[in-house]
């Protein structure tokens, strides 16, 4: 059965919710000793008030919770919108706090763009023919999804699976979105299945 839970941010501020908030999944979650890669939601070089990326602050929280946890390495990683030009994918972790946050706390950043990638053929009949996704979804021990809550104009909602997008090489994005026998939402339910995330933590601290 899966496990969900949902914390108000008070005046104490995010790291005491998260912790509250992650206390039901520690028996089930042992991060002593493993490796940790975090994936927020960074499509474009953004402040999380817009509503379209994730707040670094949590980002940070969640790094000092794994370090709690025993984790023996952590990074923050993502594959940016294909809708951004090629020389602007960094600016989307230096331009919304993430790559200080990652300074900060002695972690890199991860650029997927930048490879490498594994290559999947015929795969199933609701993904494209060919695609790649980055590496780093299979060799960290364990992926920490951070999604920020969006509409979308295919699927009405865009919030933990489609995030994973993000780990897919930049050219195969769009064709996730019309590929295959039932389009994105078959893509996206096949994506979830060869990449497996540790947690899900949705990202509503944007002001509304």
């Amino acid at each position: 059965m899966a496990i969900i839970s949902i914390r108000r941010i008070n005046k104490d501020g995010i790291l005491p919710a998260l912790e509250m908030l992650l206390q039901p999944f520690v028996p089930h979650l042992p991060l002593s000793g493993k490796s940790v890669l975090i994936k927020p939601t960074l499509v474009e070089p953004e402040h999380y008030t817009t509503g379209q990326t994730t707040n670094p602050q949590l980002v940070e929280a969640i790094i000092i919770w794994c370090r709690q946890q025993g984790a023996s390495k952590i990074a923050i990683g993502e594959g940016p919108s294909y809708f951004q030009p090629q020389s602007a994918l960094r600016e989307c972790f230096t331009q919304t706090g993430i790559a200080d946050v990652a300074k900060r706390q002695n972690v890199p950043w991860i650029l997927f763009d930048e490879g490498p990638f594994r290559e999947f053929r015929n795969h199933s009949p609701k993904t494209p023919k060919i695609f790649y996704i980055s590496e780093h979804a299979f060799t960290w021990e364990h992926v920490i999804n951070v999604p920020v809550p969006k509409s979308h104009y295919l699927t009405t909602v865009s919030i933990g699976m489609k995030n994973l997008k993000g780990f897919l090489k930049r050219c195969d994005k769009p064709a996730f979105h019309y590929a295959g026998s039932d389009g994105i939402h078959g893509s996206v339910t096949e994506l979830n299945l060869l990449i497996r995330p540790a947690l899900t933590i949705v990202d509503c601290t944007a002001p509304v």
